[in-house]
C-alpha cells in the first residue's frame, strides 16, 4: 500500500512539472492580510463560491463527525480492535469517493420534478418548525419579543 502511494505522488510530481504556465506580470506586493481578505471577499461575492463554501462546510461536519467517533464508537460500543477501526475508516473513504465519482453521473440521469423538491423542502421546514414551537408552546420568538405568545396561545 504504502509503495502505491509513492507511485502515485511521484506521477502526481511529474504532471504538475509537465504543466507549462506563462508568467504573469509582476504586481505590487501586498501583505498577507490584504491577499487573504481579497479571497476571502471574492469567495463570499461569487454566489456560485457561496453555495460551494457552503457544501464544502457541510461535508466537513461529516466528515468531523466520521473522524472524531469512528475510534470511539468501533471501539467502546463495538467492542471491536484496532483492525477494525481501519476497516470502518476505509469504508468511510471509500464510500465517499465512490460518492464523488458518482454523483455527476447521477445527477444527469435523475432528478427530481421542481414540485417534488419544493414539498420536500416544505416538509423539512414544516417538521423543524413544528419541533421548535413546540418548545416554546407554539409560539415564535418574534411572538415571544413583541408579546403575543398569550394572545396565540389563548386562541388555541
Amino acid at each position: 500500500m504504502f509503495f502505491g502511494t509513492v507511485i502515485g505522488f511521484v506521477g502526481s510530481a511529474f504532471l504538475v512539472i509537465a504543466v507549462l504556465l506563462s508568467s504573469p506580470p509582476p504586481t505590487a506586493h501586498r501583505g498577507i492580510y490584504d491577499r487573504t481578505m481579497r479571497g476571502i471577499w471574492i469567495y463570499l461575492a461569487t454566489p456560485r463560491l457561496r453555495g460551494l463554501l457552503s457544501l464544502n462546510l457541510a461535508a466537513a461536519a461529516a466528515g468531523a463527525m466520521v473522524s472524531v467517533n469512528t475510534v470511539f464508537l468501533v471501539r467502546s460500543d463495538l467492542g471491536l480492535g484496532d483492525a477494525h477501526v481501519a476497516i470502518a475508516l476505509g469504508a468511510f473513504g471509500g464510500g465517499s469517493m465512490l460518492a464523488a465519482l458518482l454523483l455527476r453521473r447521477l445527477l444527469d440521469n435523475y432528478y427530481l420534478p421542481g414540485d417534488l423538491e419544493r414539498q420536500i423542502g416544505a416538509f423539512v421546514e414544516y417538521d423543524n418548525n413544528q419541533r421548535y414551537h413546540e418548545s416554546l408552546n407554539n409560539g415564535t420568538p418574534a411572538d415571544f419579543y413583541v408579546g403575543r405568545d398569550k394572545a396565540i396561545l389563548r386562541e388555541r
